[in-house]
């Protein structure tokens, strides 16, 4: 709480409103915070290691045990819709910087590309490996 969260707050709060985003960061009341350390661990753990234990239990006659009991999701980039369409590809991929590696097959390139495009195989993550990877030799 003294160094993680304040340096993850002051970056999630100049970063939001640098690029007008709508963020939230929720139970951040001094008072609350104040409350919460001060309860003890057993009420912020279950036997498993989870967190929220008592949050929880205090909505579990209002939330439906699909939101209580699933797993923690972050914020991932969306990449396979950012990542679909030929135009985009084309803008993005350094194809004559990967061909003159020689380690590619610009063939079964294109047909990864058109798999991910066409929705049959989400392939966003390997090709935007690959765009990061010519950004880099790049320089940019």
């Amino acid at each position: 709480m003294e160094n993680f969260l304040v340096k993850n707050l002051h970056y999630l709060d100049g970063s939001s409103m640098a690029y007008g985003l709508e963020s939230r960061v929720p139970y951040l009341d001094h008072e609350f915070v104040a409350f919460a350390a001060g309860l003890p661990e057993d009420f912020k753990l279950d036997n498993q290691l989870r967190s929220k234990k008592i949050l929880k239990a205090a909505y579990a006659d209002v939330l439906p045990p699909d939101i209580t009991k699933r797993r923690k999701a972050g914020f991932g980039m969306p990449l396979r819709s950012l990542l679909s369409s030929r135009k985009t590809l084309n803008e993005l991929m350094p194809y004559d910087m990967l061909e003159s590696t020689g380690q590619i097959d610009m063939d079964r390139l294109k047909k990864l590309e058109e798999a991910h495009i066409g929705g049959r195989e989400d392939q966003s993550s390997l090709i935007y490996a690959l765009v990061v990877f010519g950004v880099m030799m790049r320089g940019d």
